[in-house]
């Protein structure tokens, strides 16, 4: 991990000072960088770049914010849900995550909307499986996908707790359940089922 100081000259004239960290490639294969910027003298700069260092030094985890859905959903998986949740448990979120990253993880958490979310839940509803033999796609079960959406939910709830987002844009998706005979196909929000629900439940208490 590295660090410098740099010097910035802002449009009224004045200079301030900040000091940017190198935290290497992360899963994405992208340069991690943090920066931070306002102080008005070299060494405030300095000392804070100091104190990230020493943090580091000392086994304390010095990491930005993630930005990207799949960096966040790995971060939300190592700080909150291997924590509240039981192995069985976060082994299965895993597998429902791995159904959506592939459409959102290279996108930014503030640049997901209800609308692109619930395109790519009717997509998987419409062709996100595949055939054990021919490979070829297939739909997936209602509930399946709304495990997924659930899971979704819970992630961005709690970076909406962690300040990353201003508001959770699964609060407005909308899905509708597989058609009934005789039964006109109704609109849910709750995504998962009851078992599921419980288990998505305990694993949003902080």
């Amino acid at each position: 991990m590295k660090g410098c100081i740099f010097k910035r000259r802002l449009p009224s004239g004045k200079i301030t000072w900040g000091y940017s960290l190198d935290h290497g490639k992360g899963a994405d294969g992208r340069r991690k960088q943090q920066f931070k910027s306002g102080f008005s003298l070299k060494g405030e700069a300095e000392e804070a770049l100091r104190k990230l260092l020493n943090e580091k030094d000392t086994g304390e985890l010095v990491r930005p914010d993630p930005t990207m859905f799949a960096v966040f959903i790995e971060d939300w998986f190592r700080e909150h849900a291997a924590r509240q949740c039981t192995l069985k448990t976060v082994e299965r979120y895993r597998q429902l995550a791995d159904y959506i990253k592939p459409h959102i993880g290279a996108v930014k958490l503030q640049d997901l909307t209800a609308l692109m979310l619930e395109r790519i839940f009717n997509h998987l509803k419409d062709a996100g499986g595949r055939d054990r033999k021919t490979k070829k796609a297939r739909p997936l079960s209602a509930k399946t996908v709304h495990h997924i959406a659930g899971v979704v939910n819970v992630a961005l709830s709690t970076a909406l707790r962690w300040k990353l987002i201003k508001s959770n844009p699964m609060d407005a998706v909308v899905l509708r359940r597989s058609q009934r005979r005789k039964r006109s196909p109704s609109i849910r929000r709750k995504w998962p089922g009851i078992s599921m629900l419980r288990a998505l439940a305990a694993c949003t208490r902080s």
